[in-house]
């Protein structure tokens, strides 16, 4: 029917859609440039501050070339509005969380993320762990494995039961080695510069109620292993 009104219609198209098609390839060119002016304290994150120094059409182009780029569907115009507004101007202590489809884009500091969607974790979950065997996790952590390591990890001498894994649930507190005094958890993951929504995610493994190590960054000092003794160490 169409092409009875318009007979050249199908010429018309075919030109709309070169035409498109070459304008998506000029803002990709673009994006490519702009990307390398923006790239984040890692290569997979974006600075905030560099972003805040172009034009919105331009911040628009970056944003769906990154997202593109790490594999996760394209946000409809109204998700790219709200990372740009309630993300990229949301105040430095905020913890802005956009989501759509199979992604999600947070911020810390200065820098923004692109991530799947995160499983809410059960802070009151405890579980057992002989540390014999890998133990999975549950919330889509993976598991955990402890391996023998000289003069490194946690002295297995001081354990003579199983271990518990908690999350955080706030007031925990870990002496260092090498450093006076004790330090709440919170302090630590600050100094540690780890993201926010991570915080509650970490392992933290317990012997009959004390905090023994903080997985994937450091063992109580009362725990740690001898010089030139095997330890484990928690992966």
């Amino acid at each position: 029917i169409l092409l009875s009104r318009w007979p050249g219609l199908g010429k018309t198209i075919s030109r709309a859609t070169k035409h498109i098609a070459e304008s998506n390839q000029l803002l990709e060119i673009f994006a490519e440039k702009d990307f390398v002016l923006v790239q984040g304290k890692n290569p997979e994150t974006l600075s905030i501050k560099e972003l805040q120094k172009l034009s919105a059409l331009k911040q628009k182009n970056i944003l769906r070339y990154w997202i593109d780029k790490q594999g996760f569907l394209m946000p409809n115009e109204k998700h790219l509005k709200h990372v740009i507004n309630d993300v990229l101007n949301a105040g430095q202590d905020s913890i802005p969380c956009v989501s759509w489809g199979d992604a999600e884009i947070r911020r810390h500091q200065d820098d923004i993320f692109v991530m799947q969607p995160l499983t809410p974790v059960d802070i009151n979950l405890r579980l057992k762990w002989n540390y014999q065997e890998r133990l999975p996790l549950p919330f889509n952590l993976g598991s955990l494995q402890a391996n023998l390591c000289l003069g490194q990890g946690i002295d297995p001498c001081l354990l003579s039961g199983e271990l518990e894994v908690r999350f955080r649930q706030g007031g925990e507190t870990c002496r260092l080695s090498g450093r006076t005094g004790t330090h709440t958890l919170k302090k630590l993951l600050q100094e540690w510069n780890v993201p926010s929504w991570e915080r509650d995610r970490i392992p933290l493994l317990y012997y009959q109620y004390n905090l023994v190590a903080i997985v994937g960054y450091a063992v109580c000092a009362d725990f740690v292993v001898s010089e030139g003794q095997e330890g484990l160490v928690i992966s």
